[in-house]
């Protein structure tokens, strides 16, 4: 379980480096967003509006699925107005250099390459190597 969520973290790199790139910017805390949602959206109320048509001919069972749908999506937008509170997740650092970009290319792949070798260690230590250079940058 840990390394299947290690596994989604180091997955999404890429995805914020892309909006770091195009933005020169990106949310610290959209990593964890996006494993809290995407799965929530894909897994559940996706399906869960797919099966609300299904039955929206019979009313009794329409109108509970549609309360069940509407409590669900209630549920996280709450979620996300507690998420709101966090001001400062935002990393702005202005248009990076060529080198650097290279840079950030080749260690993104090194973590992908020493993820797939199973050197957890490595992975973890060259992360945070990674995020301290991007800080600093």
């Amino acid at each position: 379980m840990e390394k299947d969520l290690l596994f989604l973290l180091f997955l999404h790199l890429p995805l914020h480096l892309s909006c770091y790139f195009i933005f020169f910017e990106f949310s610290l805390i959209g990593i964890f967003l996006n494993i809290l949602y995407v799965p929530f959206f894909s897994s559940f109320l996706v399906p869960f509006i797919f099966v609300c048509f299904l039955f929206s001919k019979v009313p009794i069972l329409a109108t509970f699925l549609n309360g069940l749908l509407d409590f669900s999506v209630a549920v996280m937008e709450q979620t996300t107005k507690v998420f709101q509170i966090f001001d400062g997740t935002m990393f702005t650092a202005g248009k990076p250099s060529e080198v650097f970009t290279l840079l950030l290319v080749l260690v993104t792949l090194l973590i992908f390459l020493y993820w797939e070798k199973r050197y957890f260690k490595r992975t973890f230590c060259l992360t945070i190597l990674f995020f301290s250079v991007c800080q600093t940058q």
